[in-house]
């Protein structure tokens, strides 16, 4: 019964994001942005009859600290109505318990990370018109490319790093899990702030995070903030150049801190969250509960 309780709220709160304009909303400002800056792999295929590697182009691009800025604001979006209060809340609270409840949450934080993840990442190959054969060999543009050579007028950005240290698939998958647990452990850290500090304040603190990665790369800030940049983390060009500098975070740190981060996070709402529920109760009473 515990376990149906969990789930069943679980599916409610997916449903109700199914259901909100917002969810639209981020689809469309993706595929905007995701065309402007990756359209032109399509020339590449019409000109050349060459189609990017899919899985090599999607753990290409996650080192792309522009384009990783707006997938992490179109995820922002997605999760900005912490602390998921919905109209069924009082139905499934009187089958649940509290810490039930809060698993629930941060198990749909995780399914929503899992899922937006997969949704860019099928998105991307849409727009490039990608293939998804040949894992484990690179295709011959994104080769070029990873020289810094445009092929025909088209360009996609191509750490030559990757490519050398990795296959497509492993790529990928290395790529998307760091991804997921950093955006879980975003969400997460969002879900606990709102409990303790308010919405406002989180919102400001989790649009800082996610314009850091972009703001040490563009304004030149020091390297050493990329320790407390849970984006930086997902980029597998970072990782494989850790050695080469110094001050940045080193291999194994980028490739711990998100696996970590959202697992110290997970346990912290399981534990210390259903102790003080003061916040959470504010947002039921005065907020009212969300419309299905």
């Amino acid at each position: 019964m515990c376990n149906r309780g969990i789930w069943n709220t679980v599916i409610i709160l997916l449903k109700r994001l199914i259901k909100q304009p917002k969810l639209y909303l981020v689809v469309a400002l993706l595929v905007i942005i995701l065309d402007t800056l990756i359209g032109s792999a399509r020339q590449i295929v019409a000109q050349y009859n060459i189609h990017v590697n899919a899985y090599g182009s999607f753990a290409c691009l996650t080192s792309y600290n522009y384009l990783m800025l707006w997938v992490v604001l179109g995820y922002f979006v997605l999760i900005s109505d912490v602390p998921f209060v919905t109209n069924l809340s009082l139905f499934v609270h009187i089958r649940i318990t509290q810490r039930q409840s809060w698993m629930a949450r941060m198990i749909y934080i995780l399914i929503t990370s899992i899922l937006y993840v997969l949704f860019v990442f099928i998105l991307i190959a849409i727009i490039e018109n990608a293939s998804f054969m040949h894992p484990f060999t690179w295709d011959k543009a994104l080769n070029t490319m990873s020289y810094g050579n445009a092929v025909g007028n088209s360009y996609l950005y191509t750490p030559a790093v990757i490519l050398s240290s990795y296959t497509p698939l492993q790529a990928w998958l290395l790529a998307s899990a760091l991804l997921v647990c950093s955006l879980s452990a975003l969400g997460s850290l969002m879900l606990i702030g709102t409990a303790f500090i308010g919405k406002r304040i989180v919102l400001s603190i989790a649009g800082v995070i996610a314009i850091l990665d972009s703001a040490i790369g563009y304004m030149g800030l020091p390297d050493a903030l990329y320790y407390i940049s849970p984006i930086s983390w997902c980029r597998l060009e970072i990782i494989k150049t850790a050695s080469f500098h110094p001050s940045r975070p080193s291999e194994l740190y980028c490739l711990l801190a998100p696996f970590c981060s959202f697992l110290l996070l997970f346990l912290l709402a399981y534990i210390v969250l259903i102790q003080s529920n003061k916040r959470f109760e504010s947002e039921m009473n005065i907020g009212g509960e969300y419309s299905d």
